[in-house]
């Protein structure tokens, strides 16, 4: 692959009260982001599992993103600081794999802060294309 014509594939996966709204704010007020950011919803951040993160990389994935809601605000009590711990721990195991930990981070966010759900996620975006491909020779 040629890594001048690479973008990136994030995997961002949005808590549905927080990020999911602050994503559909920055596409109604007109925000862009990086064409490789795939969003998928869900119920809470909590149900991001140690199993969705790996599944992530092993389709192709170059980075994942998972965007909680703030420590007091989840819907869920604890499903962010659960997503946070689960978080820390695929890290830990991705550089055990050879992965750079940074190909996986977790934030957290209002809905009303579509502007700060673009800044992370071309930050996430810049990161990765800094490393390159997973797998790539960066």
């Amino acid at each position: 692959m040629n890594e001048k014509n690479f973008t990136p594939k994030i995997i961002t996966f949005c808590c549905n009260h927080s990020a999911y709204e602050a994503a559909d704010m920055a596409g109604r007020l007109n925000l862009s982001y990086p064409e490789g950011i795939n969003i998928i919803r869900v119920p809470c951040s909590g149900k991001v599992d140690i199993y969705h993160i790996l599944k992530a990389f092993e389709k192709g994935a170059d980075g994942v993103l998972v965007l909680a809601c703030y420590e007091d605000n989840c819907k869920y009590l604890h499903g962010n600081i659960r997503a946070g711990k689960r978080v820390k721990y695929i890290k830990g195991l991705l550089e055990e794999l050879g992965i750079k930990k940074e190909r996986v981070e977790i934030h957290n966010l209002a809905s009303n802060t579509g502007f700060r759900f673009v800044n992370l996620v071309k930050k996430m975006n810049d990161t990765v294309m800094e490393m390159g491909p997973v797998g790539g020779s960066k």
